[in-house]
């Protein structure tokens, strides 16, 4: 079973760390006013293009 959808709308979460890219199956992610982090550090398996929704 794979992670292909996160919801946090309607949360208290403000801040996504940057391993979110690093989430092979992810394809849809949904947000209010959360930040999303990406350092040059991490190993980037997705660009945030790759997110459908």
């Amino acid at each position: 079973m794979y992670l292909e959808t996160l919801d946090i709308k309607h949360t208290h979460i403000t801040s996504i760390p940057s391993s979110i890219w690093n989430m092979k199956h992810l394809l849809h992610l949904c947000l209010n006013k959360a930040r999303l982090g990406l350092s040059a550090q991490s190993t980037v398996h997705k660009s945030p293009s790759q997110i459908q929704t």
